[in-house]
């Protein structure tokens, strides 16, 4: 029988390729909600298709990353995107 001091960890700080790709994924899809609120759903996913070709999350993928965020409602977008609003 293993002592629960026995197992080996990875360290805390290394991220996997996969972590990258979702932040990257959830980075777009956060500027694209600052540049446009009123994206649905779906158009998200086809921003995300045009951005980094092959790779198209879905409905529920671009569904969690608002949840995640709270941004699930387009009012929350809306609010969001005033927030981050730059004078150019």
């Amino acid at each position: 029988m293993q002592d629960a001091t026995d197992v080996v960890r990875a360290p805390a700080n290394t991220r996997r390729p996969l972590d990258s790709a979702f932040d990257q994924l959830e980075s777009l899809v956060l500027d694209s909600i600052k540049k446009d609120p009123f994206f649905t759903i779906s158009e998200l996913a086809v921003v995300v298709e045009e951005t980094l070709p092959g790779n198209r999350p879905g409905w529920w993928g671009i569904f969690a990353i608002l949840r995640k965020h709270h941004l699930i409602l387009r009012r929350s977008r809306f609010r969001f995107a005033r927030r981050h609003w730059q004078r150019g």
